[in-house]
Formats: structure tokens, C-alpha cells, sequence
């Protein structure tokens, strides 16, 4: 937001490059995060701190309710803990694997090879 619209051309120029130049970087970084090839970190951190704040968040609501509902609350966040770390761990790696397999696939460059893999005939698992 600009605070002062009356200024002079240089600076308010100077004012909008900066915010093109900060949006750029968050969203260079933001890219940079969900590449493939690393397994898409951000979507792995992502998982996690759903699971971490979940084993948090739901036992202490259910402390709230009473003893019977922590106990349900320490379950729900335990499962929600390990399913979110598993599905994050698995996710990661399976895109790992993947990228590898299409790199190698296509330095091979062997074109039998290349028209046997999956990714060939199922394009929503075409990886960027």
C-alpha cells in the first residue's frame, strides 16, 4: 500500500520496484520449494506441521471437554501426527524416484524405452 501518492516520480518508481523485487523473491522461493527433484520440501514441511500441530491442538481441546475427550483428543492427534509424517515422507521420495526415473529415461534417449514408460501415456503424471 502507498502511504504518500504525492510523491515525486523517482521515488514512488523506486517504491513499486521494490515491491515487484519482494513478491519476485517470495514466489522465486515458493518455486524453489515444490521442485520435483527435491521431492517438494515445502509440500513435506507443510504435512509435517500439520501433523506436529495437530498432536498439539487435540489434546488440549479435548482437555478442555474433559478426561474422556484428551484421551480421544490424544489419539486423533497421534494419528493425524503419523499419517501426515508418513503421507509428507512418502510423497517426497515417491517424487524423488520419479524425477530420477524421467531424467534416466530420457538420457537414454532410446525411443522403445522411452514410449514404455508410464509417465508417456498418462500426462497428469508428467513431471515439470
Amino acid at each position: 500500500m502507498l502511504d504518500n501518492c504525492f510523491a515525486r516520480a523517482g521515488t514512488l518508481a523506486a517504491t513499486i520496484g521494490a515491491s515487484y523485487q519482494e513478491q519476485m523473491v517470495t514466489q522465486l522461493y515458493k518455486l524453489f520449494f515444490s521442485i520435483e527433484l527435491l521431492g517438494n520440501p515445502r509440500g513435506l514441511f507443510t504435512k509435517m506441521a500439520t501433523g506436529v500441530t495437530d498432536a498439539f491442538y487435540e489434546p488440549m481441546a479435548g482437555l478442555v471437554r474433559g478426561p474422556e475427550e484428551f484421551a480421544h483428543g490424544v489419539l486423533r492427534g497421534g494419528k493425524s501426527l503419523v499419517d501426515n509424517v508418513v503421507v509428507g515422507v512418502t510423497d517426497s521420495i515417491g517424487k524423488i524416484t520419479g524425477s530420477l526415473a524421467k531424467g534416466v529415461a530420457e538420457l537414454s534417449m532410446d525411443k522403445e524405452c522411452a514410449a514404455r514408460v508410464p509417465w508417456r501415456n498418462r500426462p497428469h503424471l508428467l513431471l515439470p
